[in-house]
């Protein structure tokens, strides 16, 4: 039997392959939540508000019941909510429906501040179960302190005003002495001739 799989082994792996694949498809005929965060800001500073968008989109083949959202980094001492709420909740998603919320935020401090996962949960209809997961990788959100950012990205026009003024005396006054000292010479040449 080298080099050849036996009827048995092929067998059982058309089982485990059709489990698997009926697996997947039941589980597939319920709701299910895709979740996206997005930073409308590209930089985040110390005392601006930014908005943050937060989008559920049902990609399952039933609706979505009981959902609630909930973002466990802001509203806390670090961020301030100004504007909508960060704990987000929806009676039912609809199949291919898209649910989309803008929330504005505040940051407190400046610092590196360590982004935890969206918790999401929600009870898919057609199979009455209860979902509960965590959505997106943990990221790190660097909040610039206002001083460090106007450095950074500034229109730095004084700074740009100095060094053209600086330019002009060190190109100008040179090219005003050789003028001066070529005039000075010329009148000479006269004198003598």
């Amino acid at each position: 039997m080298s080099g050849k799989l036996s009827k048995a082994t092929w067998f059982t792996f058309v089982v485990l392959f059709v489990c698997c694949f009926s697996t997947y498809s039941y589980a597939r005929d319920g709701a299910f939540l895709l979740v996206s965060r997005k930073l409308l800001s590209e930089d985040l500073v110390e005392g601006s508000p930014f908005n943050v968008t937060y989008e559920v989109h049902n990609a399952g083949k039933s609706d979505a019941r009981n959902v609630v959202l909930e973002d466990p980094n802001f509203g806390n001492q670090d961020f301030v909510v100004l504007n909508g709420s960060v704990s987000l909740s929806w009676d039912v998603v609809a199949q291919g429906e898209k649910k989309v919320t803008v929330v504005t935020v505040q940051p407190l401090h400046a610092g590196d501040f360590g982004a935890r996962p969206l918790k999401l949960s929600y009870r898919s209809s057609k199979t009455s179960v209860e979902h509960e997961s965590v959505a997106l990788a943990s990221e790190i959100l660097f909040v610039y302190s206002r001083p460090v950012y106007e450095r950074l990205k500034g229109s730095h026009w004084f700074a740009w005003s100095v060094f053209f003024v600086g330019t002009c005396l060190v190109v100008g006054l040179p090219f005003a002495v050789y003028l001066s000292g070529e005039q000075s010479l010329r009148k000479v040449k006269r004198k003598t001739k």
